[in-house]
């Protein structure tokens, strides 16, 4: 099955990857999938990646299974996307776009348009050019650019940021509606809630890799967390296959990892073999307590 987006051992600029190994993401076609990371770790700079907009130092990506170096106009027809940092052409007005835009994309829908506009409360901002918007209004008339010709593929970069409450429930409520007329959608964020609301399918970034990318479901029943007591010292440092954000102390070692396929914590056979005489505790964690638990790692 092609997927939606993928990259193959993709390195950003400016980025040294752990042990020189790049991100492989694979996105499903018609999932919504969210893009979890803390602020800083490289999310947007993957979304202008993806986009074409900017180079990686190696590996590819594909969106609808063209690289994004090679996407033509004819591509373009089938993508969208909005991000918080996007730029609109400042003497330009929203209607002024909305027009360009209409004319541009064969399956615009003019009714889509007036309802979103509406419920965002756009219509008064329409008129006004873009580069006297807030930060949010533009990001807003990014939004309603971006969905209403009805692409295969939507890509929202941070589409909650700076939203109001009111705005962000119809947002949620956008986003699906897409999803159920085929749209795939990508989106970023640093916030768990939005993925845990809106999300079937999860990428999450941690010191700087691909930590975990499956369905939501999957990770959210699977995520347990290792807690191991070693009676004699611990070796000065080593490894477990599986296991996320370890830490290791005297005799003492935790770890996140997803159960196996026999029902067993990854990386729990290693440690017995490892540390024969080890206690071991296995004790499950919500998505929302893993993510909690790797932002508060980065920032110590």
């Amino acid at each position: 099955m092609m997927h939606a987006i993928e990259t193959e051992s993709l390195i950003l600029p400016r980025w040294t990857p752990p042990r020189n190994s790049g991100w492989d993401i694979q996105i499903p076609k018609g999932s919504i999938s969210g893009l979890l990371g803390v602020n800083g770790i490289g999310k947007t700079t993957l979304i202008r990646n993806l986009l074409g907009f900017q180079k990686p130092t190696s590996g590819i990506s594909r969106l609808l299974g063209v690289p994004s170096h090679r996407l033509k106009p004819s591509d373009w027809v089938r993508i969208g996307f909005a991000g918080h940092d996007q730029p609109l052409p400042p003497r330009l007005t929203g209607m002024d776009l909305l027009t360009v835009s209409r004319n541009l994309y064969p399956h615009w829908d003019r009714t889509l348009e007036t309802r979103v506009a509406r419920d965002l409360g756009l219509k008064s901002h329409l008129n006004q050019k873009t580069g006297r918007l807030s930060r949010g209004s533009r990001l807003l008339t990014g939004i309603l650019l971006a969905v209403c010709h009805q692409p295969d593929l939507l890509i929202l970069d941070e589409p909650f940021e700076g939203v109001d409450v009111a705005r962000r429930e119809i947002l949620l409520d956008l986003m699906l509606g897409s999803a159920e007329r085929g749209t795939t959608i990508f989106f970023t964020s640093h916030a768990i809630e939005e993925v845990e609301r809106l999300a079937d399918h999860l990428v999450l970034l941690h010191d700087g890799q691909v930590a975990l990318q499956d369905s939501l479901e999957r990770i959210a029943s699977q995520a347990h967390r290792v807690f191991v007591t070693n009676p004699d010292p611990l070796p000065t440092s080593f490894e477990i296959e599986g296991s996320l954000a370890m830490t290791q102390q005297d005799h003492l070692v935790s770890f996140f990892s997803l159960l196996d396929q026999g029902g067993s914590a990854n990386g729990v056979e290693q440690v017995r073999e490892i540390l024969p005489k080890a206690n071991i505790e296995v004790s499950p964690i919500s998505l929302r307590d893993l993510f909690l638990a790797l932002t508060q790692e980065r920032r110590s």
